[in-house]
C-alpha cells in the first residue's frame, strides 16, 4: 500500500499571524514543524538511535498544542533504489553467494526493530513512531528516521517523516521519495505483531530526561506558532 510522504511542511509566518487557518491546517502545520525541529535538537543530547526519547518529545509537544500522540512499535525497513528494484523484479536472497552478489551490485537496506533480531545490549529492540491525531485525522510521525541514513549506500533521509497513518487498516505502510535527486529511497513501516515491553526498562521511559529537548523545541516553535495567536486548539483527551 503506497502513501504520499510529506517530508516538509512549508509555513509562511506572515500568513499565520495575519489570518486564521482551518483546524486541519493547524494540525498539519504544527505536526510538520515538530518533525522539522525535533531531530536537530534531540541530537544535541542523544545518540542517533533515539526513537523512544524522540517520540516522548513529540507526544509532549502535541499535548501542549492540544493534540494527542500515541507511541507505536514498528519494524522500519529502508531500501535504496537498487535494492528495491531488485526485490520488485522477483529477486530473492537465499544463499550467501546471492547476498554478496547483490551487495556488489549496490543493493542495500537497513532494518531497525526486526522482531527476530537479537536485542543488542542496552537497546530496546524495536523502533517507535507516533500516531498523532486531532480527533479526526491521523498522521504517522517519525522524528528519528535519519538514524537509518547511509550516504555511501545511496540512502539519504530527511530529518523526519510525516505521512498518512494507515496502520489501522493494514499491517504495513510504504513511503518513497527522493531526498537527493536520482537517489530514490523506499521505506516500510510494519506493525509489531507482538509488541515488546522491554522499552519500559529504559531511562527514557521511566524518567523525563528528554524534557529539556521538548522545552527547547517548544521555545523555537513559539516564534511561528504562538499559542495565543490563532492557535487556540481544541483539546483532544
Amino acid at each position: 500500500m503506497a502513501h504520499d510522504c510529506i517530508r516538509r511542511v512549508a509555513v509562511n509566518p506572515a500568513s499565520v499571524s495575519a489570518r486564521p487557518v482551518s483546524d486541519s491546517n493547524r494540525f498539519f502545520m504544527v505536526a510538520g514543524e515538530i518533525v522539522l525541529q525535533t531531530w536537530p535538537e534531540i541530537r544535541k543530547d542523544h545518540t542517533p538511535d533515539c526513537c523512544l526519547p524522540a517520540c516522548q518529545v513529540v507526544k509532549n509537544l502535541l499535548k501542549r498544542y492540544g493534540y494527542h500522540g500515541e507511541l507505536v512499535q514498528v519494524t522500519l525497513a529502508v531500501w535504496n533504489q537498487k535494492m528495491w528494484a531488485k526485490a520488485a523484479s522477483g529477486g530473492t536472497l537465499e544463499t550467501a553467494e546471492e547476498i554478496e552478489r547483490w551487495r556488489r551490485e549496490g543493493c542495500y537496506s537497513v532494518i531497525i526493530g526486526h522482531p527476530l533480531e537479537p536485542r543488542a545490549p542496552g537497546k530496546i529492540g524495536c523502533h517507535f513512531v507516533v500516531k498523532a491525531t486531532d480527533g479526526r485525522q491521523n498522521l504517522l510521525l517519525d522524528t528519528s528516521l535519519k538514524q537509518a541514513e547511509r550516504p555511501r549506500q545511496d540512502i539519504f533521509l530527511p530529518v523526519g517523516l510525516m505521512g498518512s497513518y494507515a496502520l489501522d487498516e493494514a499491517p504495513a505502510v510504504e513511503f518513497q521519495f527522493e531526498q537527493v535527486v536520482g537517489k530514490r529511497v523506499y521505506l516500510t513501516y510494519t506493525l509489531r505483531e507482538k509488541p515488546d515491553d522491554f522499552y519500559k526498562t529504559s531511562p527514557d521511559w521511566m524518567t523525563e530526561r528528554w524534557m529539556p529537548v521538548a522545552d527547547r523545541v517548544f521555545a523555537r516553535m513559539q516564534i511561528n506558532f504562538p499559542l495565543n495567536q490563532h492557535f487556540g486548539f481544541r483539546r483532544v483527551d
